[in-house]
C-alpha cells in the first residue's frame, strides 16, 4: 500500500486543488455563501445563508440534487449556516454538485 502513496498522492493533491479552484470560481458569483480557509485536509467548509438546519439542507440536496455534503453539527459547529464539502471528489461530480449546492443553499 506504502508502494502505492506516490501514484495515488500527486493525484489526489491535483484534485483538491482543482476542486477548490473551482469553488472558489463559482463562489465568486454568489455573495450569500463563502468558503472558510482551508487548513488542511481535504474538505472545505461553506458559510451559507442559515435559512434551515444544516441537516435539512443536507437531505434536500440528496432528494433533490443527488448531492451528499455534510451538515456543520458532524464538524462540531454549532450554529446552522454551514455545511461541508470533500474536496477528493472527481472533479466533474464535483463541479455539478457545487453548481447544483450554490443554487439550492443561496
Amino acid at each position: 500500500m506504502l508502494k502505492q502513496k506516490d501514484f495515488v498522492q500527486p493525484q489526489l493533491t491535483g484534485r483538491v486543488h482543482a476542486n477548490l479552484n473551482f469553488l472558489d470560481d463559482q463562489l465568486r458569483s454568489r455573495q450569500s455563501i463563502q468558503r472558510l480557509k482551508v487548513e488542511g485536509g481535504w474538505n472545505a467548509v461553506l458559510r451559507i445563508p442559515a435559512k434551515k438546519p444544516d441537516e435539512d439542507l443536507a437531505v434536500e440536496l440528496i432528494e433533490k440534487a443527488k448531492v451528499i455534503v455534510h451538515p456543520g453539527h458532524f464538524y462540531d459547529f454549532l450554529d446552522d449556516g454551514y455545511i461541508v464539502v470533500s474536496l477528493i471528489t472527481p472533479e466533474d461530480s464535483f463541479q455539478k454538485g457545487i453548481v447544483k449546492v450554490s443554487e439550492i443553499a443561496a
